[in-house]
């Protein structure tokens, strides 16, 4: 994820952000959302647009999961 550029910079309305820097993502923020969306295969009831949407939230977590890490890696 690296090399690519993160789009949910463009949305921020201050500029306190360095190009490239994402904001600090809280811990308690990403387990929170990790147990509410967690990784999961789809049910077979679910329709297209249900498996859809929940890997779109799936993906955030993920993008918030690598930021934290990437946040928090030693030196």
């Amino acid at each position: 994820m690296r090399g690519r550029k993160r789009r949910l910079l463009e949305v921020r309305s201050l500029n306190e952000f360095k190009d490239g820097e994402f904001p600090p993502v809280p811990l308690s923020l990403l387990l929170k959302l990790e147990d509410q969306i967690p990784e999961k295969c789809p049910d077979l009831p679910m329709h297209e647009r249900e498996i859809f949407f929940y890997a779109g939230m799936r993906s955030v977590v993920r993008l918030l999961r690598e930021v934290y890490n990437e946040q928090n890696e030693a030196p």
